[in-house]
């Protein structure tokens, strides 16, 4: 799945660091200075897995731990289960409790440990989701509704390259990508993707998903304003030369590429199928005169992503074009659900084929093998032989992810790789996991739960990393909305934890005493690989939420 390719940026899903495993002499050194403490996660459902994480100087392994209500009686007992990994501490312990289902507030008490209070609520994540569209609301450009500031970039924009070189077109509205206010095709139909797919696993906040997911497509349908014109980005390195600011201030800039930005023309073929994919699910659920018109650009997208397999980059260098066959092919399935055309069917199932399996977790495909295989709220392809390839496609995949989190990040359990935008990987490497559960592919998805808690505490740090939301969650993020104060912009997902070889990317060299070459996270505004958020991050923490919703572990 996608992310910005630049060095001082954000990489992309598929890059494949070395990660360094210091030995475990070097964690105990450190380990001495390391405060004992319990590490807990939720908001849960009643029937989810709930597992604490106590990490230590000393072993507590096979000590009993209690779990105790707001009045402090003990509601619970059980016995800690020795961690297999517990950089950078001596040690780590696991206190599973997910047989007990009663809906409240608890503390896990070892001796004279303490947590901090797990919730188990019959609707918890709901509310959660609708924070997580933090910022994609804050975001939202032109004149769409923002929730920090005023209309802005009302000049967009002036065509360079091309045919159409000095063209002006209207480019305005959609979402700013990050913590900068560039604009690009492939994370807005990216996220509009996922915000649509959200909606069918969640009925209770379907109709937000899918209004916000509308900000992305009203963008797109204006980006392919002439039938040989397909934009892929909207400003460039100028925005980031000028550092943060309020984005409402850019119109009345005088500099280069501020005032009026750049439109630059694509033919990338990820970003065609990326957005043949979006208007494809948003043609979906409309009917009519809006039905005809979503579908007829889905095909002119598609189309000339099947003819041009260029791989030339835009300005910057912000998103690659290393794999293109699964974008295009969950474009391809959603055009055949559309048209009930089999040569559609084909193409998704042939460019699906192509991609190198190794990386099938980090892939786009992995959404059209769910879909094939009937866990997206589809039914599954009555082809035989297709359906079969994308279910076993969609089992490996999950299996990838569980063997990740329970090998990789013990105790930890999240199933996300430890690359720049670890939160994007935990995020869509723990939905994989559900859609595998709800094809009835594996029997425990209890690492997607795990997933979630890792992304909202249960983490050698303790802490959120959603802006604004839970414990010690990121109050300084890398985002222009720092001009109007701390804790902005509320529900955006940072980039979170990466290995110390991601970090030296960006001349990152000091870790803090939580840290590990494994893991190092930062929530400083200065270091961005931590604490910039992001259209991706935020999605696919959407799409985790939502597809534990009919998960019964």
């Amino acid at each position: 799945m996608p992310m910005k390719k630049n060095i001082s940026r954000l990489a992309r899903f598929l890059c494949t660091s070395l990660l360094i495993i210091t030995t475990v002499t070097q964690f105990k050194s450190l380990a001495a200075t390391l405060p004992d403490a319990i590490r807990s996660g939720g908001p849960s459902r009643p029937h989810q897995t709930k597992i604490a994480v106590v990490v230590s100087q000393r072993s507590y392994a096979d000590k009993a731990f209690t779990l105790d209500n707001e009045k402090g009686e003990t509601v619970f007992t059980g016995k800690l289960k020795a961690a297999n990994t517990s950089e950078p501490w001596a040690y780590a312990a696991s206190a599973d409790f997910s047989s007990f289902k009663s809906v409240g507030r608890y503390r896990i008490h070892v001796d004279k440990l303490k947590s901090e209070p797990w919730v188990i609520d019959a609707k918890a994540n709901s509310e959660l989701v609708i924070a997580l569209l933090g910022i994609f609301l804050a975001n939202r450009d032109g004149k769409e509704n923002s929730s920090l500031h005023k209309p802005a970039h009302l000049h967009d924009a002036t065509v360079k390259g091309g045919r159409y070189d000095n063209k002006k077109f209207d480019f305005t509205g959609g979402w700013m990508d990050a913590g900068d206010q560039i604009h690009f095709t492939d994370t807005t139909a990216y996220a509009a993707i996922i915000l649509q797919i959200a909606a069918k696993l969640d009925p209770v906040n379907a109709d937000a998903l899918n209004n916000e997911a509308d900000v992305g497509i009203r963008w797109l349908l204006k980006a392919h304003p002439r039938p040989d014109l397909f934009i892929g980005q909207i400003g460039d390195m100028s925005d980031h030369a000028l550092g943060f600011r309020d984005p409402a201030t850019d119109d009345q800039s005088k500099l280069p590429g501020i005032g009026h930005r750049l439109a630059y023309p694509s033919v990338l073929s990820g970003m065609m199928g990326k957005t043949a994919a979006a208007l494809a699910f948003a043609a979906e659920r409309n009917s009519g005169k809006a039905r005809r018109k979503l579908l007829t650009q889905a095909k002119q997208w598609y189309e000339q992503g099947k003819a041009n397999h260029s791989d030339q980059q835009l300005p910057g260098h912000f998103y690659d074009n290393l794999t293109w066959h699964d974008d295009m092919s969950i474009a391809a399935v959603m055009l055949w659900r559309l048209t009930g055309k089999t040569q559609y069917q084909q193409d998704a199932y042939r460019y699906l084929d192509d991609i190198d399996h190794t990386l099938s977790v980090a892939s786009v495909g992995v959404l059209t093998a769910a879909n094939l295989c009937g866990a997206l709220n589809h039914d599954a392809t009555k082809n035989i032989k297709i359906q079969k390839f994308a279910c076993d496609y969609l089992h490996t995949a999950a299996q990838e992810a569980i063997s990740t989190a329970t090998i990789d990040n013990a105790p930890w359990g999240t199933p996300g790789h430890m690359y720049w935008g670890q939160s994007g990987f935990n995020g869509s490497h723990g939905a994989i996991i559900a859609f595998a559960k709800r094809a009835n592919l594996i029997k425990d998805a209890s690492v997607a739960s795990r997933a979630r808690d890792w992304l909202l505490g249960l983490n050698p740090w303790g802490a959120s990393f959603v802006v604004g939301y839970g414990l010690n969650s990121p109050a300084t993020p890398h985002h222009w909305a720092s001009v109007f104060g701390n804790n902005l912009p509320k529900g955006a997902v940072v980039g979170g934890a990466a290995a110390m070889t991601e970090m030296k990317k960006t001349n990152f060299s000091k870790k803090e005493l939580l840290d590990s070459d494994r893991a190092v996270y930062s929530p400083k505004i200065e270091s961005y690989a931590n604490s910039e958020p992001s259209l991706v991050y935020s999605a696919n923490s959407i799409l985790l939420i939502t597809s534990l919703n009919t998960l019964k572990n």
